[in-house]
């Protein structure tokens, strides 16, 4: 079902309709200004990004066997939101390769220490400050680089 989910977003933003997000992305006003309806367009955005979490939801219960109150925190969706920050918001690789490293650090950093939340949270920032594109965006710069 993943795989499915990763195909339909890939069309989406290789789309004319992706392609509109990311100028409005880019320029908001240079994007109205060349005739794309920008409130419409994030409108969409927003019903298309509501159903792609209704169906993460909709599997969390049956993958964990429960729910709890815990991911109601903010920790829980904050989680969410750095992993995109960590692999690079404006790449379609980014948040997935950033979900990969997280959980690979927060496995390592869950058995090395108690204060494994503590550790995480200084490796994850000295991450975010070395590298601000995010990974992904990172590696893009460092191969364009090389290529010159």
């Amino acid at each position: 079902f993943f795989l499915v989910c990763v195909i339909l977003m890939w069309i989406i933003v290789n789309s004319p309709f992706g392609k509109a997000l990311q100028a409005i992305r880019d320029n908001e006003t240079r994007a109205e200004f060349v005739g794309i309806r920008v409130k419409r367009y994030r409108w969409i955005a927003f019903l298309i990004s509501g159903a792609f979490t209704g169906i993460a939801g909709a599997l969390w219960a049956p993958l964990n066997g429960l729910t709890t109150p815990d991911i109601l925190y903010w920790p829980f969706s904050g989680e969410i939101v750095f992993l995109a920050v960590l692999g690079g918001f404006r790449t379609f690789s980014g948040p997935i390769i950033g979900a990969i490293v997280f959980n690979y650090l927060k496995t390592y950093a869950v058995g090395f220490t108690t204060y494994w939340q503590l550790l995480l949270g200084a490796v994850l920032v000295g991450l975010v400050l070395i590298m601000p594109a995010g990974i992904m965006g990172t590696l893009a710069q460092l191969w364009t680089k090389a290529r010159r």
